[in-house]
């Protein structure tokens, strides 16, 4: 969760949040162990070990648990990718000087860097365990609990000090919206899953079928390529002509979701960043032409240089500003298109 005090681009000394966004990374990891812990539990082993035979209630327990499939399943898929999303901004935590509260020496740093990579993966697990686990019941109850604690603390945040000193108001919002839309669409899927859980124990539904290795709309898919074309070809609106033609029989696998959903957050998130730079930049400007105002109406030389440049500098900060905004809107929206692009090319 991007949090404006943790990165000096986004520091807002004006106001202090009680909760630290950083301190609460941390203990996160408790209620994540004990769900890692209670799930892979009650996972079961396929081989025996020696253990099983000394300690006996731990027969065929303690299984690892697979937080999803890349190549072949297509379960789950949005969710997924929203776990991915909801992941993506706080990997920002780790660039804040607040992260670590004690100082390290600079060889250490890249060691501190893969332990705080692992503490966010750690920390985040429970969500993608709990989509895949058998136990859905149980893995629905945890995932609810541990996204209501994510969204709780969020909100929490963003509501006790939502403005800061780059964007203004709403700033926080606005930083950490994403995050706050991905954890919300996990909620609805863990208590749809529970709902879906509950019925199928109570036998009201019928339970998911496991999935098999050529699904019946990836034999339709072949079959439509393999197919020849018919000869009067249907007709096409522009959208479908341009852009994207759409296949009923065709699914993106979770890795392709989730990569773009990774990617549009982070597009995002360093489009901000970007601003909250250039916005620094643009201030330092302000103050130098301020600085030079000043000296040039001490002097009482009406031909000084500093003075007859003036307003050169103010032009040249004037379209400095249009500048950046073009490229950036111009640069992120190529960004963009590249990614869909990319889905279409993988399609």
């Amino acid at each position: 969760m991007l949090e404006t005090e943790q990165t000096g681009s986004f520091q807002n000394e004006t106001c202090d949040s009680d909760i630290d966004m950083d301190l609460f990374l941390h203990f996160s990891l408790i209620p994540a162990l004990f769900i890692i812990v209670v799930l892979s539990f009650l996972q079961r082993r396929v081989n025996k070990m020696e253990i099983d035979e000394k300690i006996t209630f731990l027969t065929g327990h303690f299984g690892i648990i697979v937080p999803l499939d890349f190549i072949g399943s297509l379960s789950n898929r949005w969710s997924y990718g929203f776990a991915f999303g909801a992941v993506a901004s706080s990997v920002l935590i780790l660039f804040s000087e607040k992260y670590v509260p004690f100082n390290v020496p600079s060889w250490a740093k890249a060691i501190v860097s893969l332990v705080g990579a692992l503490e966010v993966g750690v920390a985040y697990y429970p969500l993608f365990i709990c989509l895949s686990t058998d136990f859905k019941v149980v893995g629905g109850v945890f995932g609810i609990l541990y996204t209501l604690t994510l969204i709780f603390v969020l909100l929490w945040n963003i509501i006790k000090c939502p403005n800061g000193s780059i964007i203004g108001k709403c700033q926080k919002l606005i930083f950490n919206w994403p995050s706050l839309i991905c954890l919300v669409f996990l909620l609805v899927r863990f208590i749809h899953m529970l709902v879906k859980a509950i019925r199928v124990n109570l036998r009201l539904d019928t339970e998911e079928e496991q999935e098999q290795i050529l699904q019946t709309h990836q034999a339709r898919h072949v079959q439509n390529l393999l197919r020849k074309p018919a000869e009067q070809k249907l007709e096409k609106n522009w959208f479908q002509r341009k852009i994207y033609d759409w296949d009923p029989n065709f699914k993106f696998p979770n890795r392709m979701i989730g990569t773009s959903i990774i990617s549009l957050i982070c597009l995002y998130i360093f489009t901000l960043a970007e601003y909250s730079v250039s916005d620094i930049a643009f201030k330092e400007l302000d103050l130098f032409k301020e600085a030079l105002k000043v000296v040039g109406e001490s002097s009482n030389d009406t031909g000084n240089i500093l003075t007859q440049s003036i307003p050169q500098i103010e032009e040249f900060n004037k379209v400095a500003k249009g500048t950046w905004f073009v490229t950036t809107f111009l640069a992120c929206a190529t960004s963009v298109t590249y990614i869909f692009h990319i889905l279409a090319c993988y399609r």
